[in-house]
């Protein structure tokens, strides 16, 4: 076919009324997906850009432009608006002048994320006047966890490949809309009606289409042809994809694929898509994901089994069983291989671990091809991009380090798995159906193997009772406090199995008391002890975490010095004797050992029995002393011109302030020789 020939009227018809009643289908598809309340909100969409009513979400005044080409809201819409405003009535608010030119809601990219990018396609001279009131709209839709994403989109900048940064749209982004967006009010876009085949001589018959009136002008927008994607915009999108599956493989994972094959040459979906709609005499399929995993079935083929298997779980998780079904007949998927995709929540720990395996290399083998891809003409943002992302996904820098699962929310919520927790202090063992899983020298440690990999104590029996309230303390706290572990932070877990009151307790002779939780938690009580016995050091690196275990005042003191080294800490007290009063002793201690050591000061807390001078420098030095003297000739001796920072609590260190140099001796003392 070519652009001269004779254009049949009927059948162009046919096809306009085929378009309309796929997105009226899709339409209806995407508000059975959403609460009620939020489809509420969806239905009322057209007539919050149609009308400016003052009692509508978004409202800013009269003046904001409004009226959608041909739109003329049903009795559903109508009914939908009132519910958000009481007060409205279509007949007094008839807009007059019709300025936006249709509108768009885009498909999801998961029947899990209730997130709609919103098209209002209207002139750019209009977005400056609109933008409050979008705002508005997506503010008001927010209440009812509806996430609405509206843009003004210029049907002359989605043409002009020259348009400015701020207004042009990436060909990718196009192709998308016309893969996936949905025409709720307004024109119809007039790529759909320019044959597969004349795709490439677009511009040529879509302007015969107008002038030969074979379609009104006012009933299409022109957002213009696809042709080819540039391979660098694929490469960037290819990487955004990348990062976001390291943190939703299930939900990004088919989206990403999509892209690499668009990279290595298959034909773009949506044109895939138009040529369904112009061939057959019944509509696509009405699902986006269905169409996606359809290509991606004949794309991957026999290429890259692995990957497939991955895909296949992507469209299993979350879905009906009626369509997995049809589609796993549709696409020949062989019955074991179904029946182990649908049942994922009841496997037992290690197919986790292998499926993860099998994600990371799928995953390092999509970055690697984009490095090269990337080193032979993108820009070195870019490439610093998929140096970050090499770090998450290689493995772990020793064998004590803890990798766990690429995502967080890799282990469905309702799985079966079934671990034992055995041992105790420094011999601890995780088991599945008496099989070793993990062996860890210290509760936190197992705990942190726990959380990495997804599960909760539910999913584990611990024998006895003080160790299950550990362990269940140990896991609350690495959820409350392990996201903020990024680059130089640490969390400090203290006293994990040590109970530092109690141990005492039964040292006590007659006559002796404990004081309150008043007294200094690092200098508790006549005993002169400390109630932090041992400190769990964690920080991430890269994709695994790390644990360095502190026992003993030697310890704990090294571990002070770390934190008081790093950008950021976290403390969790486990033991419940003391915890908030060692928690904030702690949180205390080390900000002003911070602070000081970040000016160049030295700064002197006590610990137990002892004195301890923090010196600056990389890394922290720490050293302690048994007497004031020691502590003393340490200061006056050692960078004798150093400020001195003394600990605000350990009143008792003081002393030391006055055993030592006065600041202005130290500026008048010759220096060492």
């Amino acid at each position: 076919m070519n652009p001269g020939e004779e254009i049949d009227r009927k059948r162009l018809r046919a096809l306009v009324a085929r378009i309309h009643a796929w997105h009226a289908e899709r339409l209806a598809a995407a508000l059975a997906s959403v609460a009620p309340e939020q489809r509420g909100v969806l239905e009322a969409l057209p007539v919050l850009l149609h009308a400016n009513h003052a009692a509508l979400p978004g409202f800013v005044d009269f003046d904001t432009p409004a009226g959608i080409d041909g739109y003329a809201p049903d009795e559903r819409a109508i009914e939908a608006t009132r519910k958000l405003a009481l007060s409205f009535t279509l007949e007094r608010f008839r807009e007059r002048v019709h300025q936006l030119r249709a509108l768009f809601i885009i498909d999801p990219e998961s029947e899990r994320e209730r997130a709609f990018d919103v098209w209002v396609i209207a002139p750019r001279a209009t977005a400056a006047a609109l933008e409050p009131k979008l705002r508005g709209i997506a503010a008001f839709a927010r209440r009812v966890d509806l996430v609405l994403r509206l843009r003004v989109v210029d049907p002359l900048d989605a043409r002009n490949p020259r348009a400015t940064a701020d207004a042009r749209i990436p060909r990718l982004a196009l192709e998308r809309f016309y893969r996936e967006g949905i025409r709720v009010a307004g024109r119809l876009p007039l790529w759909w009606l320019v044959p597969p085949a004349l795709d490439a001589r677009y511009a040529e018959y879509a302007e015969r289409l107008l002038a030969q009136r074979h379609v009104k002008a006012d009933d299409v927008v022109d957002l213009g042809g696809l042709g080819a994607i540039p391979l660098g915009e694929c490469v960037d999108a290819a990487v955004e994809l990348l990062e976001r599956t390291l943190d939703r493989p299930f939900v990004h994972l088919p989206w990403l694929t999509l892209i690499e094959s668009y990279i290595d040459g298959a034909p773009l979906l949506a044109e895939r898509n138009k040529a369904e709609l112009h061939e057959a005499e019944r509509a696509a399929p009405t699902e986006a994901g269905a169409l996606v995993h359809s290509l991606l079935e004949g794309h991957l083929g026999t290429r890259d089994a692995a990957r497939l298997a991955l895909v296949r779980q992507c469209f299993v998780e979350g879905r009906k069983r009626e369509l997995v079904d049809a589609a796993a007949a549709a696409w020949s998927w062989s019955s074991e291989e179904r029946r182990r995709l649908v049942s994922r929540a009841s496997w037992r720990l290690h197919d986790y671990l292998a499926q993860d395996r099998e994600l990371r290399a799928s995953l390092e083998a999509t970055r690697s091809r984009l490095d090269e891809r990337a080193r032979a003409g993108t820009g070195t943002s870019t490439l610093a991009r998929l140096a970050a992302i090499a770090a998450r996904l290689a493995p772990p820098s020793s064998d004590a380090a803890i990798a766990g699962f690429l995502s967080h929310a890799f282990v469905p919520a309702q799985a079966q798995v079934r671990l034992a927790l055995r041992g105790e202090a420094r011999a601890w063992r995780l088991e599945e159906a008496e099989e070793r899983v993990y062996d860890a020298g210290r509760l936190t440690r197992a705990a942190l193997y726990l959380h990495a990999h997804g599960l909760s104590a539910a999913h584990v029996s611990v024998g006895h009772g003080a160790t299950r309230v550990r362990l269940g303390r140990l896991l609350s706290a690495f959820d409350r406090e392990i996201e903020r572990l990024a680059g130089d932070t640490v969390l400090l877990v203290v006293n994990a199995e040590e109970s530092p009151t109690g141990a005492r307790a039964e040292r006590a002779e007659d006559g002796d008391a404990l004081v309150t939780d008043r007294d200094d938690a690092l200098d508790f009580s006549g005993f002169r002890t400390s109630l932090v016995q041992a400190i769990d050091v964690v920080a991430r690196r890269g994709g695994a975490f790390e644990i360095e275990s502190a026992i003993g005042n030697d310890g704990v003191r090294a571990a002070i010095a770390r934190a008081a080294g790093a950008r950021a800490s976290a403390i969790a007290c486990i033991d419940s004797g003391h915890a908030r009063v060692i928690e904030e002793r702690l949180a205390e201690l080390i900000a002003d050992a911070r602070a000081a050591l970040e000016r160049g000061a030295r700064f002197v807390f006590g610990l137990a029995a002892t004195f301890v001078v923090l010196e600056p420098g990389e890394p922290v030095r720490a050293n302690a002393f048994p007497t004031y003297a020691a502590a003393a000739a340490h200061l006056g001796t050692s960078n004798p011109r150093a400020e001195i920072r003394i600990d605000r609590r350990a009143t008792v260190v003081a002393d030391l302030a006055r055993s030592a140099p006065s600041a202005a001796e130290r500026r008048s003392a010759p220096p060492p020789r």
